[in-house]
């Protein structure tokens, strides 16, 4: 009993930092059950009371006619007693409102839509030794967050426990018909921790460099939430044509270089296309196979060297990044429609001698980047309208923490970048170059819809921008970037 008043303290207050409680033992037509009894109890006590004060002052008002006296008919007690109905009747009608799924105080609407959902998953049921078996929620509720921790004392399955998450925010959108979306959830040991938004997120637009994030290590923003950052150094991109593959690149690549002074971008295009042309101005570029390799045998020699300085002291105990370490910066390696890139390779090969075919080199080489490249501050990113397991082993996918699909999803495609059926994937919105984006290490629990950031090419044109980013970096700029450096809205 104490324990139940003290839950029931804790969810009183509408607004409150502190965590409410709910332990739930009984179905909710048990417990309605249990207040309809008790009101009707209640009923037929004021009714009886009031019956009582009716009979008193008809026989009061009779008594004074018997005897004479001059008498009118008392009704104020029958009036008060009419108005505690009224009071008790409106009173309970709201406080029954403000606590069901249509409440305008959040607070109060979770204890019934936590109720509910406990017994549509069947959270609370008569178990085998005659005990109905219960659960404990805790949730708390600020502006634009639900955070809502779930007890189930270990009786449910670890597939039970990793789907609830879906399930809770399908229930919740079809009670409350809102917007609900998991930012992030942890199971384990009995124990779900699940914090939820029902605000969505917001689409951001590239026009100012001023507006980047700088940071030492990767810090690139994606949507109002979501940034790519040191945590997924490794990313794919896939998407037909006029999906926005190439405007998501541009993001990236100008936030990675605005980011840090000293990071730099090695760039392969597959298809020697406007992508390759640009970044000459301000990085190496391969756009043909002989180039590609070159410039991945370059880099896995930066790798090896950035190893060795990172072990140099085998007494040091930090376990950190070349660039945490010695400051020097990023790498980043953009491979840009890699599924042409790989058929050039294996037209040439035909020609060529088993020892000097160019795409086994090729491949071992980015896969070693991919694999490998994270601790020596190099990142890879891979993009193509198609990326099939035969170009992009499994092992090197497991690597890749940041995935995102732009445009409608193929069954196909959603297997090979994210590994989940067709069905599983959220739902996007094609028009708006939306797509699906997997990130690591954010206990997500599933891939979420995205947004690409908008790139504002009339504001910040590529070309120019790179040549006075190029610029600035003292040395390696063209004679075009002082002109540039007068245009660009970086201020």
């Amino acid at each position: 009993m104490i324990e139940k008043t003290r839950e029931a303290i804790s969810r009183f207050l509408p607004v409150s930092t502190h965590t409410a409680k709910l332990s739930i033992y009984e179905s909710i037509d048990e417990v309605d059950q249990r207040k309809q009894v008790r009101s009707r109890l209640l009923f037929k006590v004021w009714a009886c009371v009031t019956v009582l004060i009716i009979l008193w002052s008809c026989a009061k008002w009779t008594w004074a006619k018997i005897i004479g006296q001059k008498s009118e008919l008392d009704l104020w007690p029958i009036i008060l007693m009419l108005g505690l109905l009224g009071v008790v009747v409106s009173l309970a009608g709201a406080w029954r409102y403000l606590h069901s799924r249509y409440s305008p105080v959040e607070r109060w609407k979770m204890e019934r839509l936590l109720w509910q959902f406990s017994e549509n998953v069947n959270l609370i049921k008569q178990g085998v030794t005659g005990h109905v078996a219960y659960v404990r929620w805790g949730y708390v509720v600020s502006n634009d967050e639900v955070k809502i921790t779930l007890l189930t004392g270990g009786r449910v399955s670890s597939d039970f426990e990793a789907d609830i998450g879906r399930r809770l925010v399908a229930f919740l959108t079809k009670e409350t018909t809102a917007y609900w979306e998991i930012r992030d959830k942890k199971s384990g040991n009995g124990i779900i921790e699940i914090n939820l938004t029902h605000n969505k997120d917001e689409r951001i637009t590239i026009n100012r460099l001023d507006a980047l994030q700088t940071s030492e290590k990767i810090n690139i923003q994606l949507t109002g939430r979501m940034s790519l950052t040191s945590k997924q150094p490794m990313g794919l991109i896939v998407g037909p044509t006029g999906t926005g593959k190439t405007s998501l690149l541009k993001v990236l690549i100008i936030s990675f270089l605005v980011n840090n002074p000293d990071n730099v971008v090695y760039t392969i295009d597959g298809k020697a296309a406007f992508l390759g042309q640009s970044m000459k101005r301000i990085g190496k570029v391969a756009m043909n196979a002989e180039e590609a390799i070159q410039l991945v045998d370059e880099l896995c020699k930066i790798m090896d060297q950035r190893y060795k300085e990172l072990n140099a002291d085998p007494d040091d105990e930090r376990d950190i990044t070349h660039c945490e370490k010695f400051h020097q910066g990023t790498i980043l390696l953009v491979v840009d429609e890699l599924l042409s890139l790989v058929a050039n390779m294996k037209a040439e090969d035909q020609q060529r001698k088993t020892a000097d075919k160019l795409y086994p080199q090729f491949n071992a080489k980015l896969l070693s980047l991919i694999t490998k490249g994270r601790q020596s501050s190099i990142s890879v990113i891979v993009a193509g309208q198609m990326m099939p397991a035969s170009v992009l082993p499994t092992e090197a996918r497991s690597s890749l923490g940041m995935r995102i699909s732009l445009g409608r999803t193929s069954p196909q495609q959603a297997q090979e970048v994210f590994g989940e059926s067709h069905h599983n994937l959220p739902f996007i919105d094609a028009k708006e170059f939306g797509g699906v984006i997997w990130l690591d290490g954010l206990n997500w629990d599933g891939p979420k819809a995205f947004l690409p950031p908008k790139y504002d090419e009339d504001k910040l044109p590529f070309k120019a921008t790179l040549t006075m980013l190029a610029g600035r970096r003292g040395g390696g700029g063209t004679p075009q970037a002082a002109t540039a450096s007068k245009d660009l809205p970086v201020t």
